[in-house]
């Protein structure tokens, strides 16, 4: 190759076949011809081709270790913090209650914010301190609201579970706190994603975009973990190693479960095809399935003996339809806007979902509207009234967008736009619930 190479070395026609009989060959052959330098237009424009196809070995491998060896660390370090507690406290079951409530998914995401800090290289001692801020920030504030708002109620640290079905509701604002706290926690690790550049909303929809990749990667990690866990289980039973199979399960099924977010986002930005090939493609499919179902689903209920301005349990209902429907559209724009050649049936299937989404929500807003002027104020109404408002804002501006993509031919960016400033939205009203209502409700 090399001296063939040699000879054709100003024949671009013959340069291009010896490099599609062996790319590799031509690659290493190239190097060793030109590595005191290149002369003419036509080495160095091969030059930065090969560049682009065959990155430097040496520091792919390297960086691929440290990445590997960062995530062996992270997830070792949570699957420990996870363990031992237990083991430890297996008598003390208020103590490791709030422990795995108070703690754990603070330091899971902490850990996820410092992995992609360094994996971006983006870790500084200012990136570092707003990161452990943060997660101290929502320990201590978790702590708090479990020691004052719960352990020293009359009903004890049971009550916040109990209260879950209305029946309490002096238990309602800390309920709703709670859980919009899991929305703060995902918020929180949009910042760490941007590198706290809360400004630039291309970065927050990036963010978005990622989650929808994570789903997808993590359901195929997730699938080859219990394979392993079946192969492992089927093989060492046969010779009666029962006592191994019981310690692989606990130990090292339950560390690549802790590990299979790291690994997720470390494919995710190592093939990035996933993203522009396999998630438009599950997007367009499920948009369809969605619709369909949620267009029968529309025309069924007036028939139906439920109404969700009488029944508690079918507005609830409607409120899981929206949320998973408005995910669904969230799904299906992010795949859509990264597919180059998006056609203009999956913009259309995407435009009729979102106004039947908030068709949805508009129901679901005037029921819980209904209910909290007719049979009076509760926190949970209250707070349902405001959220469920905020949804369907958001839906509005959203068929708004992307009736402008579909028949005024906008550009993508006024869409994106919307969605990664609305995360914003979200995040504040989840603030005000979790920061502010639990104590004057």
């Amino acid at each position: 190759m090399k001296d063939q190479l040699n000879q054709n070395i100003d024949n671009p026609e013959e340069l291009e076949k010896l490099y599609r009989t062996d790319k590799q060959g031509f690659n290493s052959s190239f190097r060793e011809l030109f590595s005191d330098g290149i002369s003419t237009e036509l080495q160095r424009f091969w030059d930065i081709r090969l560049r682009y196809e065959f990155p430097e070995v040496v520091k792919q491998t390297a960086t691929a270790i440290s990445e590997g060896l960062v995530i062996f660390i992270l997830a070792s370090v949570l699957w420990l913090l996870i363990r031992f507690p237990f083991e430890l406290l297996k008598d003390e079951s208020t103590i490791i209650a709030k422990y795995y409530f108070n703690v754990i998914p603070y330091l899971f995401v902490g850990s996820m914010g410092l992995y992609i800090l360094l994996a971006k290289g983006w870790l500084t001692a200012r990136s570092a301190l707003k990161l452990g801020g943060i997660t101290l920030l929502g320990i201590g504030y978790s702590f708090l609201l479990t020691e004052v708002k719960v352990v020293n109620s009359d009903n004890g640290f049971d009550y916040f579970f109990r209260g879950i079905d209305g029946g309490i509701e002096d238990a309602q604002p800390l309920i709703m706190a709670f859980f919009h706290m899991v929305f703060l926690l995902w918020f929180s690790y949009s910042l760490a994603f941007s590198n706290y550049k809360l400004s630039d909303w291309r970065r927050r929809f990036d963010y978005i975009t990622y989650n929808a990749d994570l789903g997808i990667i993590n359901a195929i990690v997730h699938i080859g973990i219990l394979a392993i866990m079946g192969i492992t289980m089927g093989l060492f039973m046969m010779i009666g190693l029962s006592g191994f199979v019981e310690f692989f399960t606990k130990n090292v099924v339950t560390f690549l479960y802790i590990a299979s977010p790291f690994l997720a986002t470390y494919i995710y930005r190592k093939y990035p095809v996933i993203g522009t090939k396999i998630v438009p493609a599950l997007a367009n499919i499920f948009s369809v399935l969605v619709l369909a179902v949620l267009a029968i689903f529309l025309v069924s209920f007036p028939f139906a003996d439920k109404n969700p301005f009488e029944e508690r349990g079918f507005l609830i209902l409607f409120n899981v339809v929206q949320v998973i429907a408005m995910a669904i559209i969230f799904f299906g724009l992010t795949g859509s806007l990264r597919k180059s050649e998006s056609t203009r049936f999956s913009q259309l299937v995407l435009f009729y979902l979102s106004i039947v989404t908030t068709i949805i929500n508009a129901i679901a807003f005037a029921s819980i509207t209904y209910r909290l002027l007719h049979y009076g104020y509760s926190p949970f109404k209250l707070t349902a009234t405001i959220g469920n408002l905020v949804f369907l804002i958001n839906m509005v501006l959203i068929v708004k967008r992307i009736y402008g993509l579909v028949f005024n031919n906008d550009e993508p960016d006024k869409l994106e736009k919307t969605i990664a400033d609305y995360l914003t939205v979200y995040a504040i009203w989840s603030a005000i619930v979790v920061f502010i209502l639990p104590w004057v409700l």
